[in-house]
């Protein structure tokens, strides 16, 4: 096992800290894209000059979206998969994740990269 980090309790693997990257970079941009999605009501009143049809323009927006929230959960059952959980004692499981989670967005410009990886 290669070590990624050491926290202050923690010792996380790279290849755990490279998926909690991730992870975080994919959360943000699903919240991101959700945040800038229109209500379908108002989709329908607009059109992009030389788009397609609302209804297929929101529909592309959705299957978009999709995408994303499966890689959001797809990279979030690698995280809390990992093997590296079951060498810590169960109670010291919910700190270690909590710390994780402090190293996910500490690297927006590595996620950004990794994310497309």
């Amino acid at each position: 096992m290669i070590l990624g980090v050491v926290d202050d309790d923690f010792s996380f693997p790279g290849d755990l800290l490279a998926a909690q990257r991730r992870l975080s970079a994919a959360e943000a941009e699903h919240v991101a894209l959700c945040r800038a999605l229109p209500s379908r009501a108002r989709a329908a009143q607009r059109r992009p000059r030389g788009g397609p049809p609302p209804g297929e323009w929101v529909h592309e927006q959705a299957d978009h979206e999709r995408r994303v929230r499966a890689r959001v959960l797809e990279l979030a059952e690698a995280v809390h998969g990992h093997p590296y959980w079951q060498s810590l004692p169960p109670d010291e499981r919910a700190a270690a994740r909590s710390a994780l989670r402090r190293h996910g967005p500490d690297a927006p410009a590595a996620a950004a990269a990794t994310l497309a990886a």
